[in-house]
């Protein structure tokens, strides 16, 4: 195997020693064989792992380690021509979770992406849960597809228009009900930490939110993806309901600890053009 790292962090101690999490792929590509190739692709923030084997008897494998359960992916080169950079390669490509210590096995008659995982619980959630909320999904669709046959007219219709802006609203809505239903009836899922994550939206609220993840296994809100959320959730502190975070500066009464002024008006005024309140502000 021939394993490339990408990325600074992955010159560092500290973050080789998180890798804990074991996995073995063993793949068949029906009768496959040199010059054709299996690559290995995973990314973990700024951080590529790349590895590369050969492809025999239609047989290949990988082993390693990651820092936590993530996603990744195989390309199979089934020649050695080169690419062509006037047209569009084509990819046999199977993305799928990696880590948890599993040990996968893919099986394809002729193409990757079309291969069957076993032995792979994280990978066979994430089929199930891919598989009810696309009938969801394809509502969207319906909504493309009946616009599509409209005349011209009608396309230009605003109060139609309307009603069809009305319907994809309710069912971005139908998918954020469904994805947090899902959170909260499966928190020791890892698909947990993706639905939750892919349900953040531009506006949501981060106080109701924040509880519902928090309800997540702390091993999943651990990993990779799940130390993500809180920044996404933070994003959203300053909303209604919120409570400020803790800081101290005296005043002229030497109080000096935002907290003293529960239960009061309190306005912070603060100059722009003030180089010790510029500098105050950026440690907040």
């Amino acid at each position: 195997m021939n394993k490339i790292v990408l990325g600074m962090l992955a010159f560092m101690a500290p973050y080789a020693a998180l890798a804990q999490d074991s996995y073995g792929i063993k793949g068949q590509v029906g009768k496959l064989n040199k010059p054709a190739k299996a690559y290995l692709l995973i990314k973990t923030g700024n951080t590529s792992q790349v590895d590369s084997v050969a492809i025999v008897n239609g047989k290949f494998e990988f082993k390693g380690t990651v820092a936590s359960i993530t996603e990744a992916n195989i390309r199979v080169k089934h020649d050695d021509k080169p690419i062509d950079p006037l047209k569009q390669p084509k990819m046999d490509v199977k993305a799928f979770l990696i880590g948890n210590n599993e040990q996968i096995t893919m099986m394809a008659k002729d193409s990757l992406q079309n291969a069957v995982i076993t032995g792979s619980p994280l990978n066979e959630e994430s089929a199930r849960v891919d598989a009810f909320l696309k009938p969801i999904y394809d509502q969207f669709g319906e909504l493309n597809k009946e616009f599509n046959e409209q005349t011209e007219a009608k396309k230009q219709d605003q109060v139609y228009l309307k009603t069809l802006d009305d319907r994809a609203v309710a069912i971005q809505k139908e998918i954020f009900d469904t994805k947090l239903s899902y959170v909260q009836k499966n928190p020791d899922q890892y698909m947990a930490v993706m639905a939750f994550n892919s349900a953040v939206g531009k506006e949501f609220d981060a106080v109701a939110m924040e509880k519902i993840f928090l309800g997540i296994n702390e091993k999943l809100r651990n990993t990779y993806l799940g130390k993500e959320v809180p920044n996404e959730l933070r994003s959203e502190e300053t909303q209604d309901g919120v409570e400020a975070p803790e800081f101290t500066q005296p005043d002229v009464t030497g109080n000096g600890e935002l907290s003293d002024y529960v239960g009061n008006m309190c306005w912070l005024i603060l100059g722009s053009w003030c180089a010790l309140a510029d500098a105050k502000t950026q440690t907040w």
